[in-house]
């Protein structure tokens, strides 16, 4: 997601997993654009028919038009049918080859980052069965083709379990958020950006967060920073446990001061509030520093990199 006042705040999964998942181009998007009006009765060039529509008609359309996948040789597609797309005009580049080439405004500094259990929610939202051994290997092939057997020798040995889901969960989380993520924030930084790195890494504890997602019970995922970040969960009656609140109150104040300021550790102008919160000190994403992010958990804590040694071997492959 991306917010952009005085500064740039880009909160990954960078506008909705666009870094990996490739910004669809306009023959992707007329094709699904066609999907969706055959499955809604009407014709594309028929406006009237269109904006007629309930928005019960507009969704079941989107489900069904959305659960095929437009481009066979982009699997992954699967998980997030529906984005942008590079029309030459507004979004010339993928965003991550973009970034690398500096074409974003450098003069703005940036927050970069993801939670700690991203693919969870994909990966067992999408196959809602166990997935073998032997399956796996077919998912992965769609996905990866002929690096399949390098992906694969790295992260099989890894995970022991019968049911494979798991490992195609931390294959789409490294994949897809925390390594594109990395080397986005690297090569803003190679750019003379300004960074600021983190990992969002707690469970919420009030499990009706949730609500008919039992898999992601006690796990973080895709967007398990909401109600920390935006102060929302009293909004949707989750209760927090007090280190929990702090956690929240810190990042309200990490956010609100980059938003002034630039800077997440500024404490011009801090409020009270902010004061009170005693917040660790968030370095800033640099070589010199050797590269150090932010743990967002329980306590909130600095730390060099996260699963450095996996996003060494996706940099290593190139194929974000």
């Amino acid at each position: 997601m991306l917010l952009m006042s005085v500064f740039l705040v880009v909160w990954v999964c960078v506008c909705v997993m666009c870094v990996i998942l490739c910004v669809c181009y306009r023959w992707d998007a007329r094709r699904l654009g066609k999907d969706f009006a055959r499955m809604a009765n009407c014709s594309v060039s028929d406006i009237f028919c269109l904006k007629s529509l309930s928005s019960h008609d507009v969704l079941r359309a989107q489900v069904q038009s959305g659960s095929k996948i437009v481009n066979p040789f982009r699997f992954l597609e699967v998980f997030e049918t529906w984005g942008p797309y590079i029309d030459k005009v507004l979004i010339e580049d993928q965003p991550i080859a973009a970034f690398q080439k500096g074409y974003w405004q450098r003069d703005k500094p940036v927050i970069i980052g993801s939670t700690s259990e991203e693919g969870v929610i994909f990966v067992f939202g999408v196959f809602t069965k166990p997935v073998s051994v032997l399956e796996s290997m077919a998912y992965t092939t769609a996905i990866f083709k002929q690096h399949t057997l390098t992906v694969l020798h790295k992260y099989l040995p890894l995970y022991a379990y019968t049911d494979r889901r798991t490992m195609l969960s931390q294959i789409v989380t490294d994949f897809v958020f925390l390594c594109p993520s990395r080397y986005s924030a690297r090569s803003g930084v190679s750019l003379g950006g300004s960074m600021w790195v983190y990992v969002f890494d707690q469970a919420i504890s009030d499990h009706r967060m949730w609500v008919g997602i039992t898999f992601c019970y006690g796990h973080v995922c895709h967007g398990a920073e909401l109600p920390f970040l935006f102060d929302s969960a009293s909004v949707a009656n989750l209760t927090l446990k007090p280190a929990e609140v702090l956690l929240a109150n810190r990042m309200l104040c990490y956010w609100g001061a980059f938003a002034h300021t630039g800077d997440p550790n500024s404490r011009r102008h801090q409020s009270s509030f902010c004061r009170d919160q005693r917040l660790p000190i968030w370095p800033k994403y640099t070589f010199d520093n050797d590269w150090p992010i932010m743990n967002l958990t329980v306590p909130a804590h600095s730390q060099h990199g996260s699963r450095d040694h996996i996003c060494d071997f996706w940099d290593n492959l190139n194929i974000y």
